[in-house]
């Protein structure tokens, strides 16, 4: 079974710290992490260049579907990844998935724009 990543931005030392759970551990799993922390889920996606894209990353795209119109935009745009009613969104865009391109590329994150 795979692990469930995520990563918490350690507020007071203003870093990342990078864990995973096992979804059915035999045993108790104890993880410590600060206490001023907020946590973050990775998406299962990965942008371009191969790396994990987390809650909070600033994503950069160039290629998406317009609904109604049927066509491709090549007209680049910027946006939030956001977990919302049970999926994953482009805040303001749509749905992570639907938006899924090999032009998705990770600018930044909440903290470190």
């Amino acid at each position: 079974m795979k692990n469930i990543e995520f990563r918490a931005w350690d507020i007071e030392k203003q870093q990342w710290i990078y864990f995973s759970i096992n979804r059915f551990p035999s045993e108790p799993q104890i993880i410590k992490i600060p206490k001023q922390v907020k946590i973050y889920l990775w998406t299962g996606l990965k942008d371009c260049k191969g790396i994990k894209i987390y809650e909070g990353d600033i994503i950069q795209n160039r290629q998406h579907w317009i609904a109604g119109k049927g066509f491709y935009s090549k007209e680049t745009y910027k946006s939030e990844v956001i977990f919302k009613d049970g999926s994953w969104f482009l805040k303001d865009v749509g749905c992570l998935w639907a938006y899924n391109s090999p032009y998705l590329k990770i600018i930044g994150n909440i903290y470190q724009k």
